[in-house]
């Protein structure tokens, strides 16, 4: 689209965005009457929602009959971007609530329609009883969001159905659950818990991006992006030069340098070591226990001794050699029930040897999980950067953090970063914000690897690891 020109960052085109209610009348265009719209995304929830604030001086809250349930549309794309799926941001929404209403004089009103996907909309009030039955765990999964999930699109006005992306598909298994009168979506992630993806790692999530569903491998989606990360981030401050993305291999770098420049971001922590020995993220023992069988298991997990089965955003371990942990300090309990397990192929299974060497079950996969997730706790930042709608969670992004000394007199940019704070981030959650003539993002980045090694790779500082069941 040539013919376009970015006048400043944040730039975006309104292709559509409209409020369809229940009643059949003609659609409204809300660009009339937005002040402004918060949409979020993110990895560890199974669908988006927002909210969008509306100054209304023609009543068409009344005249329209907004009172929940409506439609809405919104396809928006940064301005020069091609129309095509992966650059724009194209969804359809259904109004759940509407808060805060009131006036603002005698002739005008506010209100905020808070939103979410039609397949949260609907998913409360569609309960699943009774055995299921897992034949084939790439079918039952697609079988299951195409039957159960993704029919609440039936309702909007357009009627699409989004489809679901699995990456990569999970290690065939059979086995059979307990649906307590689950929801579609509680069983679709109850299911993240089993799936392993080829390398036997039980790190599946299920989630809702702006580009549609997946069910995607966390270890995937670094592996996968590391060679070529989705942009080169750089936080500059007032006057100073970007840093080149000359010679970086990237794989959407058709905007401005402008559009990956910031100078907000907060960083909560990047370690602390008390807080990790209190919640179990150094080092712990999970305790499972069938009510069933009174078999029992106890697996142990050390940060840095399960870090090679780890996939990581570098190579370097985040956690320091010689942190003093202990996996018999924290005891997490979990119990399961091997009887509503009709075919017994996830239960607990063996118990000699860890899980990451490809033995054990259930328990097995859920302390693994568990110290995966744990991995990035430390590094978990939030940075305000320009709208863009080519953007989504589950992007690797690269980071370009300068060093707090001079820059006087260094030539080789690599030497100017800093190696604990740069590197590659997975962008976990994005706020987008928009407003009728700009639009930004708050997105939360994490990583669980650095640049540079944190001491050697070996330690002692563990013993009670191997006794507990590590290793």
């Amino acid at each position: 689209m040539s013919e376009e020109i970015i006048q400043k960052v944040g730039q975006y085109e309104v292709e559509e965005f409209r409020l369809q209610n229940n009643y059949g009348h003609d659609p409204i265009i809300l660009s009339n009457f937005m002040v402004e719209m918060t949409i979020y995304e993110d990895i560890f929830s199974p669908y988006m929602h927002g909210s969008i604030l509306i100054a209304d001086s023609s009543d068409i809250i009344n005249g329209l009959g907004i009172h929940g349930g409506e439609s809405i549309t919104i396809k928006f794309r940064t301005t020069t971007l091609e129309d095509q799926p992966s650059n724009i941001f194209f969804r359809t929404f259904i109004v759940y609530a509407i808060t805060n209403r009131g006036m603002i004089n005698d002739r005008q009103q506010t209100y905020t329609l808070k939103f979410c996907s039609p397949e949260g909309y609907d998913d409360q009030t569609k309960p699943m009883a009774g055995i299921q039955n897992v034949t084939g765990f790439y079918d039952h999964l697609r079988d299951l969001f195409n039957d159960n999930i993704s029919g609440g699109r039936d309702r909007t006005e357009d009627g699409g159905r989004n489809p679901l992306d699995v990456r990569p598909w999970p290690q065939s298994m059979e086995f059979a659950y307990m649906s307590n009168n689950w929801s579609p979506v509680q069983n679709m992630m109850y299911l993240t818990k089993f799936a392993k993806n080829e390398d036997g790692i039980p790190d599946y999530l299920f989630f809702e991006s702006s580009k549609g569903y997946y069910f995607r491998s966390l270890s995937e989606m670094i592996e996968s992006q590391k060679a070529a990360p989705f942009d080169q981030y750089t936080y500059v401050q007032e006057g100073q030069p970007p840093v080149s993305k000359e010679g970086e291999s990237l794989s959407s770098n058709q905007l401005p340098p402008k559009f990956s420049q910031f100078n907000e971001i907060d960083i909560p922590r990047t370690i602390d070591v008390l807080e990790g020995q209190a919640s179990g993220q150094y080092a712990s023992n999970t305790m499972m226990v069938d009510l069933f069988s009174k078999e029992r298991q106890t697996i142990a997990s050390d940060v840095r001794g399960d870090m090679s089965a780890f996939k990581k955003t570098d190579t370097g371990l985040g956690v320091p050699a010689f942190v003093p942990r202990n996996s018999l300090q924290k005891t997490i309990m979990m119990y399961g029930n091997s009887i509503l397990n009709t075919t017994n192929k996830v239960g607990f299974g063996v118990l000699d040897g860890a899980y990451v060497q490809g033995a054990g079950g259930y328990s097995y996969a859920q302390a693994f999980r568990r110290q995966y997730l744990y991995s990035f706790k430390d590094y978990s930042f939030e940075v305000i950067v320009p709208g863009r709608t080519d953007i989504e969670v589950g992007k690797l992004i690269k980071l370009v953090y300068p060093k707090g000394t001079s820059k006087a007199g260094i030539e080789d940019q690599d030497e100017a970063i800093d190696p604990i704070l740069s590197g590659n981030y997975l962008i976990t959650s994005i706020a987008h914000r928009f407003k009728p003539t700009d639009y930004t993002m708050n997105m939360n980045i994490v990583k669980n690897g650095l640049l540079e090694q944190a001491g050697p790779t070996e330690d002692e500082m563990n013993v009670s690891y191997d006794a507990a069941g590590g290793g």
